[in-house]
């Protein structure tokens, strides 16, 4: 039983993770329109900030490592998912002939 638990509370992390970084991103998302949406975006980071750090205060001792480790999980899930489509975009344009908008030589006369 205690196995399921920490699994259910690693996938948790991950989740609340995702929504973590989804109002983070709220920053870049709504950069046209901050003045207007900058109290929700900052609302959002910190209901959820706040939700993470109260379940991990909330948790037992045995059972926090797992929901943390759920958090830093999707961290790094996510960072190395984007160095993986950045290297496999960046390989395969060349290779299709497609023209590759992160050249840092395209404006050369």
């Amino acid at each position: 039983m205690d196995v399921i638990l920490k699994t259910l509370l690693f996938l948790f992390g991950m989740c609340i993770c995702v929504q973590l970084m989804a109002a983070l991103y709220g920053m870049i998302d709504l950069r046209y329109t901050m003045r207007a949406a900058y109290p929700s975006v900052i609302r959002r980071i910190l209901v959820w900030t706040l939700f993470c750090m109260a379940v991990a205060w909330l948790l037992r001792d045995d059972l926090r490592p797992a929901f943390l480790w759920g958090l830093i999980g999707y961290v790094g899930f996510y960072i190395f998912s984007y160095w993986g489509y950045q290297l496999l975009f960046r390989r395969n344009v060349r290779l299709l002939g497609i023209h590759d908008p992160l050249r840092k030589d395209r404006f050369k006369f």
